[in-house]
């Protein structure tokens, strides 16, 4: 057994980018140029809610305002779909199909979490994003029985990469932090859990690096 083994514990999973394919980030690539082009335009929506004027972190600050971190969102679903319509000329019916139902679970992923599981780890999982969402796509494909912990952004009031997730994780596994490792597609939230103790890996669609690093640690 190697160093990294005896002091890791726990390895806690993001959901969309990880687990699933994360279809969001996808679309935005896919319908760059009228993205871009609307972002520029002076009567750009909600302008005065302190939204980044630029492509991408325009519609990354929408995404942000609509996830639902209080009992009401900054904007509605209904703003969100208008807005991301009128910016790609696609139906909000299409894009709602495409950002929401055909996310694919990466089995890959799931495979390794089911092989740490059994060598007795314990799984966590952290997710930005509405509870309700969240819950249609774990319990469809029958994850809950993977993981002894869920945060979720919806239900705590922050959104990853604050300090707030990764606290309550370790309070709901009962480890310490330096005891986790967390894989993310994020390089932020990678680099903010290690400025708090965690141990990090950037996940970018590659298993294997994620297999060495659990193991070995680099």
């Amino acid at each position: 057994m190697t160093q990294m083994e005896r002091d890791m514990k726990a390895i806690i999973f993001d959901l969309f980018g990880v687990i699933y394919k994360d279809r969001w980030k996808e679309w935005l690539k896919e319908n760059k140029p009228k993205l871009e082009k609307f972002v520029v335009q002076s009567n750009l929506p909600l302008k005065n809610k302190g939204l980044r004027l630029e492509y991408p972190d325009y519609y990354f600050d929408l995404i942000r305002l609509n996830n639902d971190l209080s009992t009401k969102p900054a904007i509605s679903d209904k703003q969100f779909y208008d807005i991301l319509s009128q910016a790609s000329g696609i139906s909000e019916k299409d894009i709602r199909y495409v950002i929401h139902d055909t996310s694919v679970l990466n089995y890959e992923i799931v495979g390794l979490i089911k092989e740490l599981k059994s060598k007795g780890y314990k799984i966590g999982l952290i997710t930005n994003g509405n509870k309700k969402i969240v819950d249609e796509f774990i319990s469809m494909d029958d994850l809950y029985k993977l993981f002894d912990a869920v945060v979720i952004s919806s239900e705590i009031g922050k959104l990853k990469p604050d300090p707030a997730f990764f606290e309550q994780m370790s309070k709901s596994l009962q480890l310490p932090l330096e005891e986790m490792v967390l894989v993310d597609d994020s390089r932020r939230t990678v680099e903010e859990a290690r400025k708090i103790g965690m141990k990090s890996i950037h996940y970018n669609n590659d298993i294997k690096s994620v297999i060495h690093f659990v193991y070995y640690g680099d």
